[in-house]
């Protein structure tokens, strides 16, 4: 009668779990999508940050032109006056999906709209993805992944509705690939084996279409085959046909897309899964040899196999090398792996999002599961090596690497950490839940005492983790909101009346360039801005954010950082306008020293050396020589800062926003010489070809000819001067604190901060109740954001007013500590009496800021 009972019981048991596991899963699909509302709820339908509107514009055109004209698109609105070909520098694949929804799903939608809707789209896709790799390893923990995989920040970064970042479609991709790889590694013959490596082949190409993290994809992969080789845990036959069709079709499309081209085969980053490649074939020549000569020692066959390779492979490798057949390690991927946390370049340097993680960083974006994915981890390596879950150890340790080395790269944690975390979930209810509803309940196999012991956990657990994952999913709700306010445009509260009010200084000043100025106008701004130019402003910019031409990039930093007079001479010949950020924390002139690195590192002697710490705002806000002088100073405090005037000969101010964000000035006495010549002088690389790039027009060849290629840490033949300038720029960096006279020993730190003075409860209100954009403000937004700690200590000693000071978005230095992560920074402040309970324009808490080194660049 038991065994009846338990017979009737397993298929109740059966249906109701696969019931609750369809029900969970639809509600992290429905939570996924809607946590990434928050921004187009609130603002519309609006594209976030700056990449994003060079993708959304790469949409359009590829919508109203076709492939075939997008792949020969050459871009003459970019990158003025020599144009970017982009249709062979882009990752089309999230273009590409953008108008197949439009064409084949939604065709009454806009491409903007369907742009600002695909992160929300592919952030269920990669919930869906990541659950089925965990599925294929550990099938009871595969909800409980999609649960934590569909709220957690980590991933939210890069998939709120209308960042319409490369990010949001490759981390599905991406997923995709890596289940669909430990799908065929697990199969158990070699032709579902090899059917199943051709499907990740064609994964891994959405992938490679889709980001240039492919490279992390690849290698992954091929550690992985390396390691379950050595583990033996699958038949060579098995791992031999699951890799060389993977690897074979995945990298022969992956080379179809231009951008890629033949690097899978010479980047030496690429080299790794190459080499694991004909490792395998080499292998399965021996083994095809010891089968055809049967009678012959195998050690033997295997040593003439390994010797006729030698022969072959090496005086090929050599004569490759010596031709510079192989490409050096780029200057991103470097700074995965120097000592440092710098890369040599200061474009790259410059960029938030490319220093390395910290803790606090780790804990915001995976909160709780920083606690339990380790757990999970554990289980995963302690349960037996399968060759699925192999991967998972694997991907972990990669993924931990990676982003502990670069901010931005915590992206590709959050799937694995959510995998491990919901591991650990799945074991534990597997094991509490099982006591009470398992069939070890039913057939009564287990003692008393341990029934009662898993009863009693199950009932507290369900008691504990409920509430748990209840403040985890409100975390994660409060973050999504805190990332969905786009820079573009704000909300704030007016502090006079409480009417909610919208700052959108910056498309106002592109809608005006678009309705105000010729469509041939040339506007001339930092690089950081040239994508919204053209995508909202729809006219001409000297550069945007790619960084493939570091030197053009230097040479628009020389004008804008240099004297007004040899700015203007320069900038006559490039540009008709000029665009400046010229208020808030992160306005241009709080950023003008990364300019002026990056000028001089191409136009060596703009500064007295790399780091230009004679380009800075002194102590009390006052600009040094340098930058009193120069061009972008002038544009910013024209007629706010008394004695400050721009030029009325060469500037002419046409726009400025209504709140003071934007300014716009039109350059006098440009050169109508200098922009035909331009125009007539294109130079196709044949004749009736589409790639044709401009030129820099004669009146600038002396000025050009000052400069020195900037030659990055990774090329082989660096010159003496450049290893010496490397070395100089490392060795100032890492000593922010000489600006000063002298820099102040550790016992004169802890003197100044013992000697800080709280100032009146009533002075401080006082202060508070100043909102400004000024050099002051610029000055400690740089200090905090560039962690000068040194600098710091020393500027509140002797100004503690500073700590209180505010700019117009309410936002002052007790902000920027929380928002680039300052612990030491933070208790300074709080010992000044500055409170976190005071919040900005927008009512928010210093607390509830979100570290924003992860996004975003200077």
């Amino acid at each position: 009668m038991e065994a009846v009972y338990v017979s009737l019981l397993s298929p109740v048991a059966s249906a109701i779990y696969i019931i609750c596991f369809l029900n969970l899963l639809y509600r992290a699909c429905v939570e996924a999508y809607n946590i990434r509302l928050y921004a187009i709820n609130e603002y519309g339908r609006v594209i976030h940050e700056f990449d994003p509107y060079f993708n959304y514009r790469a949409a359009e055109y590829l919508w109203a032109n076709g492939s075939a004209r997008f792949f020969k698109w050459f871009d003459y609105m970019s990158w003025y006056p020599l144009g970017r070909p982009v249709g062979t520098t882009i990752y089309p694949g999230m273009q590409f999906t953008s108008v197949w929804i439009k064409q084949f799903i939604l065709p009454d939608w806009s491409i903007n709209d369907i742009c600002c809707f695909v992160p929300c789209w592919f952030g269920v896709a990669a919930t869906l993805a990541t659950a089925a790799l965990c599925y294929t390893a550990v099938q009871s923990s595969a909800v409980f992944t999609a649960l934590i995989m569909a709220v957690v920040p980590a991933h939210l970064l890069r998939s709120v509705g209308g960042g319409y970042d490369n990010e949001s479609v490759a981390t599905t991709a991406m997923q995709l690939t890596f289940w669909f790889w430990t799908w065929t590694v697990s199969s158990k013959n070699t032709t579902r084996a090899t059917i199943l490596g051709v499907v990740t082949g064609f994964m891994y190409f959405y992938m490679v279409a889709a980001w240039g993290g492919y490279v992390f994809v690849i290698n992954l992969v091929g550690i992985h085959a390396l390691f379950v080789l050595l583990l033996r845990k699958v038949p060579f036959n098995h791992l031999y046909c699951s890799y060389t069709s993977f690897y074979a079709v995945g990298t022969l499309l992956a080379m179809q897309i231009p951008v890629v081209g033949l690097t899978p085969i010479k980047s030496i980053e690429q080299l790794g899964p190459f080499g694991v490649f004909v490792g395998l074939q080499a292998l399965q020549l021996m083994l095809v040899s010891e089968r055809k000569f049967p009678k012959v020692n195998k050690w033997k066959v295997r040593g003439m196999v390994c010797l006729a390779a030698a022969i072959v492979a090496m005086p090929v490798v050599f004569w490759l090398h010596s031709s510079g057949y192989f490409g050096p390690i780029s200057s991103r991927v470097r700074g995965l792996f120097v000592k440092h946390t710098k890369t040599g370049n200061p474009l790259v340097d410059s960029v938030a999002e490319h220093q390395a993680a910290s803790k606090e960083a780790y804990f915001q974006y995976l909160n709780i599961i920083c606690y339990l994915a380790p757990i999970g981890f554990g289980i995963v390596a302690m349960i037996g090596c399968t060759p699925a879950s192999s991967f998972l150890i694997v991907y972990g340790l990669a993924a931990y690497f990676f982003s502990l080395k670069m901010v931005r790269l915590i992206l590709l944690a959050a799937p694995i950490a959510s995998i491990c975390g919901g591991i650990f979930l799945g074991y534990f209810w597997a094991w509490s839940i099982g006591g009470i509803f398992g069939e070890a309940q039913v057939k009564r196999s287990d003692p008393l005492w341990v029934r009662a012991i898993r009863l009693g956990v199950g009932a507290y657990f369900i008691k504990y983790s409920l509430p748990k994952a209840n403040e985890f999913k409100q975390m994660c709700h409060q973050i999504a909101k805190q990332i969905s306010h786009p820079t573009i445009i704000t909300k704030g509260q007016n502090r006079q009346t409480g009417e909610t009010v919208v700052v959108d200084d910056y498309r106002e000043a592109y809608f005006w360039l678009r309705d105000k100025t010729p469509e041939d106008a040339r506007i001339m701004a930092w690089w950081d801005y040239g994508y919204q130019i053209t995508g909202i402003g729809n006219r001409t910019t000297i550069a945007d954010g790619n960084t493939w031409n570091h030197e053009h990039i230097a040479l628009l930093g020389r004008i804008l950082t240099g004297p007004e007079k040899d700015a203007h001479r320069i900038a006559r010949h490039l540009a008709d306008y000029v665009l400046v950020w010229a208020g808030g924390g992160g306005d241009d002139l709080a950023k003008s020293p990364h300019l002026k690195r990056i000028a001089n590192s191409v136009y060596r002697g703009l500064c007295s050396e790399p780091t230009c710490r004679d380009f800075s705002m002194r102590r009390g806000g006052i600009p040094s020589e340098q930058l009193s002088d120069s061009l972008l100073y002038k544009l910013h405090s024209n007629g706010i800062v008394s004695g400050v005037q721009a030029d009325p000969n060469r500037w002419k101010e046409v726009f400025r926003s209504k709140y003071g964000k934007v300014r716009i000035y039109k350059i006098l006495s440009v050169s109508k010489e200098s922009k035909e010549w331009v125009e007539n002088n294109r130079v196709c690389d044949a004749p009736g070809s589409w790639y044709c790039p401009g030129q820099y027009p004669p009146a600038l060849e002396k000025i050009l000819a000052e400069r020195k290629d900037f030659a990055q840490l990774e090329d082989f033949n660096t010159k003496s001067e450049d290893s010496e300038y490397q070395k100089q720029y490392f060795e100032n960096l890492n000593n922010k604190g000489s600006r000063a006279a002298s820099q102040p020993s550790q016992a004169e730190l802890a003197k100044k901060q013992a000697g800080f003075k709280k100032l009146p409860d009533e002075t401080i209100d006082e202060l508070n109740k100043k909102w400004d954009d000024n050099e002051k403000t610029s000055m400690m937004w740089e200090i905090i954001k560039n962690s000068e700690r040194d600098e710091f200590m020393s500027v509140l000693s002797t100004n503690p007013e500073l700590a209180h000071m505010r700019s117009k978005d309410g936002r002052g230095p007790i902000f920027w500590a929380h928002e680039y992560g300052r612990s030491g920074m933070i208790q300074v402040l709080r010992k000044l009496g500055v409170s976190e309970e005071r919040g900005d324009v927008n009512g928010v808490k210093p607390t509830e800021i979100t570290h924003s080194s992860i996004k975003g660049s200077i």
